[in-house]
């Protein structure tokens, strides 16, 4: 699956999720890339925060957040 196309898929199903559940997801998210070790928290952390202040909605950052360990994951 192209990189583009499972962005589009996951901003579409994470958009379903309540607040909770989106900060859920993104916790495992963010766990999952730093034992993957290409990412620290902080990094991780500073990306989030960036989003945010440009009105990112969380359920977009959850999906890109997912998005970047797919190849590993495929």
């Amino acid at each position: 699956m192209d990189q583009q196309r499972a962005i589009r898929y996951l901003t579409s199903h994470y958009s379903r999720y309540s607040q909770k559940d989106i900060k859920e997801s993104l916790e495992l998210i963010i766990d999952r890339l730093i034992e993957g070790g290409k990412y620290d928290r902080e990094f991780l952390d500073s990306i989030i925060n960036g989003l945010l202040e440009d009105h990112w909605p969380k359920y977009k950052i959850c999906a890109y957040m997912d998005v970047l360990d797919l190849e590993d994951r495929t």
